[in-house]
């Protein structure tokens, strides 16, 4: 599915799953605000957010969507899936079941979201210390056929900006990979790179002289 375009670069849509308490809330005010909330009122509605992530000069676009407390009911509309290109299943690293729920939320996406839409796996609450063994995490990868894992802390800001920005380079490989890629931005192995020189040449197509 082809990505959004911003006034700079793509826009693309990522939805946070997961269950109640793993800090999907605490993650999307992290990246609405760069701040943390030890206290967040579920208003059961779902809410959205843009997050800008930039490459080499050029600003990337996210907009996240979160479930703000609907996930308890199971009743997410297609419209919180439609026309994602990234589906964030959420667990915490210190409680092992929230883990083991995952797959249920795994299942809805495939069924759900759009075809080839990124699945990425992220542990939260990684400043409390993990409880869950590695040999966990590589089963569920494999098994679920993730695409990026990450552990990062909604509290402290610790590893969000890092696993936002892979997550953006992954998803401009996939654009490259269907002919879809910005024409300022090239791909150099499995690296992202800002094309100056087409920049530069665009710039200059656009001038006019008298």
């Amino acid at each position: 599915m082809a990505a959004g375009r911003g006034t700079e670069g793509p826009v693309f849509k990522v939805v946070l799953l997961g269950e109640v308490g793993v800090g999907k809330t605490s993650l999307f005010y992290r990246l609405r605000d760069n701040d943390f909330k030890e206290s967040v009122k579920k208003n059961n509605v779902v809410n959205s957010c843009s997050k800008i992530v930039t490459v080499g000069n050029h600003k990337i676009s996210f907009t996240v969507w979160d479930t703000a407390g609907e996930e308890r009911f199971r009743t997410l509309t297609l419209n919180y899936y439609r026309n994602a290109h990234a589906v964030v299943v959420l667990y915490s690293v210190d409680n092992p079941s929230s883990l083991h729920f995952l797959p249920k939320w795994v299942d809805d996406a495939n069924a759900y979201a759009p075809f080839g839409a990124l699945k990425l796996l992220i542990g939260n609450k990684c400043d409390l210390g993990s409880e869950i063994k590695p040999d966990a995490i590589d089963d569920f990868k494999s098994i679920y056929c993730i695409d990026l894992a990450f552990t990062l802390s909604a509290k402290t800001g610790e590893g969000v900006e890092e696993a936002f920005y892979k997550i953006a380079e992954k998803l401009l490989i996939d654009l490259n990979a269907k002919h879809e890629m910005p024409a300022f931005l090239k791909i150099q192995g499995d690296r992202v790179i800002v094309s100056h020189a087409d920049e530069t040449k665009q710039k200059n197509s656009n001038c006019t002289c008298g």
